[in-house]
């Protein structure tokens, strides 16, 4: 159990901050080493499954997964460049395959470990984040332009803030995972029992959210925005006391 759980986690580590980040377009040994790494380990998932007689995991969601699919490959058979084509489907279906192993662990009742998981990413990242500002602030060297801090020069106040993008090379690829994370942190927070654990959930989602703002992605914000819009709205819904508010069924309506 021990040994599935730390390879859960070193795997989800090499996803996010490897694997899934820019340096999967920019560095070709990485791009193979990923391709044959995740046919490899999902072939293995789906071998043991079609071996115990069990198939993909039942959800509400296989047949139109199975029809997308079907599209895909379609598209790419009759595309210009089919090798592009089905090595772009490829990734589609090694995604679809993910959002199976994830079912397959929550049917289980391994949600648990998935939501520890996302969340020791998530402190991971805001980690980097603070060590990418402290470089920028006080000239520690972390990131290329930062050998000279603005406290060197006797800048206390900076004209202007940094744009983070360490932990994933590219600001906007950091405000996508970030993003939804600050709504389901404090989903979480809202919800969870400790009071300990609900303090320490709020802390992650406001740093999350200032390293959110820091990217400087509208993509990233409009997306919080949304997130964070549709949490409100199904919190008022499922509190009859608040639903006969007429400005929350407004907010709704909205």
């Amino acid at each position: 159990m021990r040994f599935s759980r730390l390879g859960f986690i070193f795997l989800a580590l090499y996803l996010v901050f490897l694997g899934g980040s820019a340096y999967y377009t920019l560095i070709f040994p990485v791009r193979v080493f990923h391709h044959i790494l995740l046919t490899v380990l999902l072939a293995v998932w789906i071998i043991g499954r079609l071996w115990k007689r069990r198939g993909l995991p039942a959800t509400p969601l296989n047949r139109p997964l199975y029809a997308a699919i079907a599209l895909w490959f379609a598209s790419a058979l009759f595309s210009i460049d089919p090798r592009m084509a089905f090595e772009n489907v490829w990734f589609l279906v090694i995604h679809v395959l993910f959002f199976f192993a994830l079912a397959d662990l929550f049917q289980r009742g391994r949600q648990r470990l998935i939501f520890e998981t996302q969340f020791l990413l998530a402190a991971l990242v805001v980690l980097v984040s603070a060590l990418e500002i402290a470089s920028w602030y006080f000239g520690l060297g972390f990131i290329p332009g930062t050998s000279v801090g603005w406290t060197e020069v006797g800048i206390w106040l900076p004209p202007q803030a940094p744009r983070l993008a360490l932990a994933m090379n590219i600001s906007t690829l950091l405000a996508g995972y970030v993003a939804p994370l600050v709504t389901l942190a404090a989903a979480w927070a809202l919800t969870v029992r400790g009071r300990d654990f609900r303090a320490v959930l709020w802390a992650l989602a406001g740093a999350l959210f200032v390293v959110l703002v820091l990217t400087s992605s509208r993509g990233g914000l409009l997306s919080f925005a949304a997130a964070a819009g549709t949490l409100i709205a199904l919190r008022i819904w499922q509190s009859p006391r608040l639903l006969q508010n007429p400005r929350a069924r407004v907010l709704i309506g909205g």
